[in-house]
């Protein structure tokens, strides 16, 4: 019998529907291999496989000689091109082995065919997870592990249609958002067509705000203008975890249930451009949070990307926001505390689009709050 070395070679990388594949070198008749494949992201920080890194594999069933199943890490050290793990092992005569992958190994803990997975507040810290599955019984081929994104990616831009107004950004929120769910691990093949939604079992946890923002508002802020600008700024998109919510009905007390986004930001009225005049907040210099409701139902392993279209066709600066606490930076002088209470209007109400992108092609759906 001949010795493998263990390399898990990549031979296709996924880009939108097309794939590519390389020429596999095999170790051996009996030596288990595999290749790995993934959809490539349209933008982000989401992981393909060059960035990947590791993964975590185990098995069950009857394709492995002598019977010892996989529970091993996988890494590569040269962005993808080859994989390493340190156990060996070979195919049996006969039978089937059942193949689960997922990384990172240390955002899922897997007991019983189900994870309970959490998403951090810090959208900076957020990981992209991704799972893969497959069986196979013995063959001179690699083994395909289709690896699927599970969570769901969500962006929000925004711009400013109004000349006389001028509306500086330094943040923004998602609040009330679910933070916790039930994975459980598929148990067929993960192809490019798989529907890994229907793996995210039972009503989602805790509510959570989430935020994007400058390090501080002494940064300077994004000045909108007509063409829609992310407010992610330097912390890529939000990588959240699928769930259905209804939007926020009332804004009036920080009880509020339902979904909501927030940004913060100062708007002036700048009809006479040599003196401005505070609208919101109205302290000059401060910022505040000014809040537009939407439901959101997000699918696995797909983009939302949210354009609040201030001073839009009529439309204002949205609602006052219960909560002007900044998540990420609860001490901020900058932020108004003259805003309490929330629910009034700002001139009008924001108007959004939002776009559904499927990590390829994306659709459009305009909405008014």
């Amino acid at each position: 019998m001949k010795k493998i070395s263990y390399l898990l070679p990549v031979a296709a990388l996924v880009f939108g529907s097309c794939s590519n594949d390389e020429t596999i070198s095999q170790a051996g008749d009996n030596a288990i291999q595999f290749r790995t494949l993934m959809q490539n992201p349209t933008r982000g920080t989401t992981v393909d496989v060059s960035s990947l890194g590791s993964f975590h594999i185990t098995s069950s069933g009857s394709g492995i000689k002598g019977g010892t199943h996989m529970n091993d890490d996988v890494t590569s050290n040269d962005n993808g091109t080859s994989w390493n793990m340190t156990n060996k092992y070979y195919w049996a005569d006969s039978g089937t082995e059942n193949f689960t992958a997922y990384a990172p190994a240390d955002k899922f803990s897997v007991s019983g065919g189900t994870a309970s997975i959490q998403v951090t507040e810090k959208v900076a810290e957020q990981k992209d997870l991704v799972v893969a599955y497959q069986s196979s019984g013995k063959t001179t081929n690699a083994v395909p592990l289709n690896f699927k994104h599970i969570l769901s990616q969500v962006e929000i831009l925004a711009s400013c249609h109004d000349a006389t107004r001028k509306v500086e950004v330094v943040g923004v929120k998602f609040s009330n958002v679910n933070n916790t769910r039930t994975f459980t691990m598929p148990t067929t093949e993960t192809t490019g067509s798989t529907d890994i939604n229907s793996c995210w079992t039972g009503s989602a946890g805790t509510t959570h705000t989430y935020a994007a923002n400058r390090a501080n508002t002494s940064a300077d802020p994004i000045t909108l203008t007509s063409s829609a600008q992310s407010l992610m700024f330097s912390n890529g998109p939000m990588l959240l975890i699928p769930q259905t919510v209804s939007a926020a009905t009332d804004l009036s007390s920080t009880s509020a249930t339902g979904t909501y986004i927030s940004v913060l930001c100062r708007i002036s009225d700048v009809t006479d451009a040599s003196n401005p005049t505070a609208i919101f907040p109205t302290t000059s210099g401060e910022f505040a949070y000014t809040a537009v409701p939407v439901d959101i139902d997000w699918q696995a392993g797909k983009k939302y990307t949210y354009t609040l279209k201030f001073y839009y066709n009529g439309g204002g600066a949205g609602q006052k926001d219960p909560s002007q606490d900044d998540p990420n930076n609860e001490e901020d002088d900058n932020i108004s505390d003259e805003e309490g209470g929330g629910g009034q209007e700002i001139e009008a109400p924001i108007k959004f689009s939002v776009s559904v992108d499927s990590w390829g092609d994306a659709s459009n759906t305009d909405k008014q709050i």
